[in-house]
C-alpha cells in the first residue's frame, strides 16, 4: 500500500496515519493489552486539537469489542491517569451534546530508573588553598611547593581501627541494609478472609488459581503484594458493575 492509499484510508475511517502507544502506558503492569491498544486507538483517532469525540460504540468497533467493554478501559485509562473526559452539555437541561477525549502524553522519566546523584554531592572539596584554574597551563612559581609544605604538616596516615571498633559513622558499614521481605503466595483461606474483611465478594478460589497460573507476576514483574492485587480486583469490578448499570443510550 502506498503512502498516498494510506493516507486516503485514514481520511475514510475518521483516523490519523499513526497509532501512538507511548512507553508509560506500554509498561503500566495494571493494564490489559486491550486497554493499551484502545489508548492508541483514542491517539489515532484525535483531530487537530488533540481530542476526540469517538463514542463508545466507535471506539469498540475500532478495537474489536463490544461498546461496555470499551466503556470500562476508557474508565481503567482515566483511573491510571493516561486519559481525561469532559462532558458537553446543552443549556440548562442534562442532554448531553458530546464527550472529549484527551489522552495525557506523559515522561516515563523516573519511573524506569532513580534520579541521579546531584552534582558534586560527593566531590571532596580540594586541600589546597587557591588552585589554578583549569586552563591547561603549569602553576604559578613557587605555588606547588607552599601546596606541599600545607599538605606535609597535616597527619595523611589513615585511621586503622582495631578489631570490634565500630565502623565510622556516614560509612556504608554504619548505615542499615534494607532486606525485602521475600513474598509467600497466599492461601484460599487467607484471600477469603481478607475479602471478607473488605466485603468486596471477590472469589477467592478464582484469584488464587489465577495467579498460580501465572507464576504469581504482575504484567512481567513478580508480585510483591497480594493484597494490593486484591484491591485492583475490587476496583475493576467496581467500575464494570457500574458500567453494566449505566443506562445513558448516548454512549451506546
Amino acid at each position: 500500500m502506498t503512502r498516498d492509499e494510506i493516507v486516503q484510508v485514514s481520511r475514510d475511517e475518521a483516523g490519523g496515519m499513526y497509532i501512538v502507544i507511548p512507553s508509560v502506558v506500554k509498561l503500566d503492569a495494571e493494564l490489559p493489552l486491550s486497554a493499551q491498544m484502545l489508548y492508541g486507538i483514542i491517539t489515532w483517532k484525535c483531530n487537530k486539537n488533540a481530542y476526540t469525540w469517538a463514542t463508545n460504540r466507535e471506539l469498540g468497533e475500532a478495537l474489536g469489542v463490544s461498546a461496555k467493554r470499551a466503556s470500562a478501559l476508557l474508565s481503567l485509562l482515566e483511573q491510571r491517569g493516561h486519559i481525561e473526559t469532559e462532558i458537553k452539555y446543552k443549556g440548562e437541561t442534562n442532554e448531553i451534546l458530546c464527550r472529549y477525549i484527551y489522552p495525557i502524553m506523559k515522561s516515563a522519566k523516573g519511573s524506569l530508573r532513580p534520579d541521579p546523584i546531584p552534582k558534586n554531592r560527593d566531590t571532596p572539596p580540594p586541600e589546597c588553598g587557591d588552585l589554578p584554574p583549569e586552563t591547561g597551563g603549569p602553576l604559578p612559581e613557587n605555588e606547588e611547593v607552599i601546596c606541599n609544605i600545607k599538605n606535609n604538616k597535616k597527619n595523611n596516615t589513615p585511621y586503622s581501627p582495631p578489631e570490634g571498633d565500630s565502623p565510622a559513622i556516614g560509612s556504608s558499614e554504619d548505615k542499615p541494609k534494607r532486606r525485602r521481605e521475600r513474598f509467600t503466595p497466599p492461601d484460599v483461606e487467607q484471600v477469603r478472609a481478607y475479602c471478607r474483611e473488605r466485603g468486596n465478594n471477590i472469589d477467592p478460589e478464582a484469584f488464587v488459581n489465577f495467579y498460580a497460573s501465572k507464576g504469581w507476576t504482575v504484567g512481567r514483574s513478580p508480585m510483591r503484594d497480594w493484597k494490593a492485587a486484591v484491591r485492583t480486583w475490587e476496583q475493576r469490578r467496581r467500575v464494570e458493575r457500574k458500567e453494566a448499570d449505566d443506562e445513558d443510550d448516548w454512549f451506546q
